[in-house]
């Protein structure tokens, strides 16, 4: 919407005229409720005439206050005691946001909001639900995870002969954890496998017969879908899909950062920026899910403030992990919880064409699940492939040169691996080499050491065990004879941060005096789940889950909270 502002001198006093005077004057408003410095504004006086125009005097002092304030909304220059005028617009997102109440304010639109958003809007399809993205597109992190999501006792785990339970899924997460999960949220993890099963399988209609054992997990119980996209992009994009169903209910807003939580005994809606204006939109619950702060480089970094000793790793996150839901919850009183606990994954591809990159691409856990085995500079393996990440990490940073290890894979693996795994060989992280003598020469290996430490792991697959404790051996590489070997070098790269917003089973966010009224959190912004560190596929089954569970108490609460 477009308006015009006209400015006059008046002797002692200045003129003011703005036409429409009702979207402009409810902007006023908001911003008053939005800035302290705002809260005594008055006129000195003021009309609205016939054409709908706002006419008003003001003295020098609040004319300064108000341009101040206006230019970051106007983006003009308003010369003060001159005669000027100019036009500008109020965005209609902005305009949504503020003159309407909204009975839910997700922040994030990664797996965790859309799925608590849809859960939500599948039980009451008359609630108003609003999903604030500071990004131009929708998804988050989410959206780049590709090994898959975990899932217990499932028809392809039962159909393949793979043993799996809810117990022996808990003892895993609590061992990964180092004993600093918290066993309540670990258990209602384990609890809610079967509806997130049924969500994915059911509703979202997306193929999950393929499952991998990956590391830290007792089992293959590591679900992914069939074709070429990763596993969080499918079902990012099938949630879209079903809550683009319910558009008129459901509303997307992009390039929309809240800034601040209002609170008055409950919550009561958020402080939001968008297209430079400060507006304020009200809501009695909000749900937090901007995920981990892993690439937070800000003058207030979490990062710099808890983990200090990693802040020089590259990272695996978004530009937007910035822990933004973290802070502005934390300034009404949340309680975070495990702040320095931060995963290095393992394997973040060095990218030929730029090594010095801190921005790093995931090599997947799956990778290592079909087959890829870890050498040195030297040709020598080090580790369990299959142990938890943070063990591997802590190999690759005793035995690597560099803290660079390299991947090596053998002529099979694209097939076991499926159709992505041709994107990282056309982008140059993965490289084709006709023989394992090429290889070597590529990274500078000796190709003794190579093809004795390969013929050795051959023998360790026959013995059921190698030094490292490794059992299980996918895909075992032939040193002598196979049709082709593909390699590449990784390094350990900041990926989540397990800590965040103290939370119950149900999504709900604590202080330190008890649990605050209409406000939620899901996913990585939340701490407790994932203790120490975090196993592969855990991520997204802790998204959907919670994301589930926290959309279902939130209803209830709903139900006996009047609206504001």
């Amino acid at each position: 919407m477009e308006l015009l502002l006209q400015v006059y001198d008046n002797g002692p006093t200045i003129g003011l005229e703005v036409s429409p005077s009702s979207t402009f004057l409810g902007f006023i408003l908001s911003i008053n409720s939005a800035l302290p410095e705002f809260t005594t504004f008055p006129y000195v006086t003021a009309y609205i005439d016939k054409q709908g125009s706002l006419h008003a005097l003001l003295t020098a002092a609040q004319f300064e206050v108000f341009i101040n304030s206006l230019e970051n909304v106007a983006k003009l220059k308003l010369i003060h005691g001159k005669l000027c005028k100019g036009t500008f617009e109020i965005a209609d997102d902005a305009l949504e946001l503020h003159n309407n109440w909204f009975d839910v304010l997700i922040i994030g639109s990664g797996l965790g909001g859309l799925c608590a958003a849809y859960t939500l809007i599948k039980a009451n399809k008359y609630l108003r639900v609003a999903i604030i993205e500071k990004e131009d597109s929708l998804g988050g992190n989410s959206i780049k995870a590709s090994s898959g999501i975990s899932l217990i006792d499932t028809p392809t785990q039962q159909a393949l002969n793979i043993k799996d339970s809810i117990d022996l899924f808990i003892r895993d997460t609590i061992i990964s954890g180092k004993g600093e999960s918290n066993p309540q949220l670990v258990y209602a993890l384990a609890r809610g496998s079967e509806r997130a099963w049924r969500l994915i399988t059911e509703e979202c209609r997306v193929d999950l017969s393929k499952v991998t054992q990956c590391g830290g997990h007792s089992v293959a119980r590591t679900h992914r879908p069939k074709g070429d996209k990763p596993a969080g992009y499918v079902f990012v994009t099938a949630l879209l899909k079903k809550l683009s169903k319910f558009s008129n209910d459901v509303r997307f807003f992009k390039r929309c950062e809240a800034k601040a939580i209002m609170e008055r005994r409950t919550i009561s809606g958020l402080v939001l920026e968008t297209r430079g204006m400060l507006i304020r939109c009200r809501s009695s619950s909000v749900i937090i899910a901007t995920g981990g702060f892993a690439n937070d480089h800000t003058e207030d970094s979490l990062l710099k403030e808890y983990a200090p000793e990693l802040k020089d790793f590259p990272t695996t996150n978004g530009p937007f992990a910035q822990g933004k839901g973290l802070k502005i919850a934390a300034k009404i009183g949340a309680t975070l919880i495990h702040m320095s606990e931060i995963q290095l994954h393992p394997t973040g591809f060095i990218d030929p064409k730029s090594r010095e990159c801190k921005s790093k691409i995931l090599a997947p856990e799956l990778l290592r699940g079909v087959g890829g085995v870890l050498v040195n500079e030297h040709g020598k393996r080090f580790c369990n492939e299959l142990g938890t990440r943070d063990y591997i990490t802590g190999e690759i940073l005793k035995n690597c040169r560099k803290r660079v290890a390299i991947l090596v894979l053998g002529g099979k693996a694209p097939e076991l691996y499926g159709p992505t795994f041709e994107f990282y060989v056309k982008k140059g992280f993965i490289k084709l080499f006709p023989s394992l003598k090429e290889l070597c020469k590529e990274y500078g290996i000796s190709l003794e050491n190579m093809t004795k430490e390969l013929k050795e792991y051959e023998e360790c697959e026959k013995r059921g065990r190698d030094k490292y404790g490794k059992t299980v051996f996918p895909n075992v590489i032939d040193p002598l004879n196979e049709n082709c070997y593909y390699a590449c070098e990784v390094t350990p790269s900041l990926h989540y941060t397990m800590g965040g917003l103290k939370v119950d089973h149900n999504g709900a966010v604590y202080r330190k005096t008890g649990m605050i009224r209409g406000l939620y959190a899901v996913g990585e912004s939340t701490g407790g789940v994932h203790g120490k560190n975090r196993l592969v596929g855990n991520s997204l089954m802790e998204c959907i889950v919670f994301g589930q569970r926290t959309a279902r108490a939130l209803s209830h609460y709903l139900i006996l909270t009047p609206k504001l």
